[in-house]
């Protein structure tokens, strides 16, 4: 991948999370507070580009479990 960013929300649309390293996963936990968040589903965004100047969009939901 030539260009990435996952970013997770809550269901209320907050920003949870996001990360432009293709190696950094999200925890589960909120990444500017650092507390665990409680399980349930939660909405991504995950957008990038291959090398081969292929362009990715996915949107959907992913649900936490402990």
């Amino acid at each position: 991948m030539k260009e990435f960013e996952l970013i997770v929300y809550n269901r209320w649309g907050e920003q949870l999370f996001i990360s432009q390293d293709i190696s950094t996963g999200w925890d589960g936990n909120n990444q500017e507070t650092g507390k665990k968040l409680p399980e349930g589903p939660y909405v991504y965004s995950l957008k990038g580009t291959t090398i081969d100047e292929e362009k990715i969009d996915l949107n959907g939901i992913i649900n936490l479990i402990r």
